[in-house]
């Protein structure tokens, strides 16, 4: 009886030293975007309709790749019955770390319009009527 003891303690000694010394495989936590796999170029086209199968609007995402900088894109338009609102926004990021680089917004419905840019610089907070021009029509 000892003799069996022995061996199945021998042998599950023998397994956990040699799952705690090989060593993992787990990638990098400190680079997490570097692992994304970003496309060159990629376009998603969505068309929104009500429950009466009537067009609504469409949204368009897009990433672009550009020298050493991704233009990530969305412009978005929508029918109302007082006329079409559009609204684009483009950011652009570090190709190795997504970092912004800068961006640019421009809406524009029948009562007013709103451009935004600011090369250079993202913003991290937006106050009221900082970095926005709205003019009415």
């Amino acid at each position: 009886m000892s003799g069996w003891f022995c061996l199945i303690l021998t042998a599950t000694l023998a397994v956990s030293l040699v799952a705690c010394s090989s060593e993992s495989s787990f990638d990098d936590p400190q680079d997490p975007v570097s692992q994304i796999p970003w496309p060159d170029f990629e376009r998603l086209h969505y068309d929104m309709f009500d429950q009466t199968d009537t067009l609504l609007g469409t949204l368009v995402l897009e990433t672009v790749l550009q020298d050493d900088v991704y233009q990530l894109s969305l412009m978005f338009t929508l029918n109302t019955e007082e006329g079409v609102v559009t609204d684009e926004v483009k950011v652009w990021v570090d190709a190795e770390s997504l970092q912004p680089v800068r961006y640019a917004r421009q809406a524009e419905s029948s009562e007013e319009s709103l451009i935004t840019a600011r090369p250079g610089h993202v913003p991290s907070q937006r106050r009221r009527g900082d970095l926005c021009q709205c003019h009415p029509r």
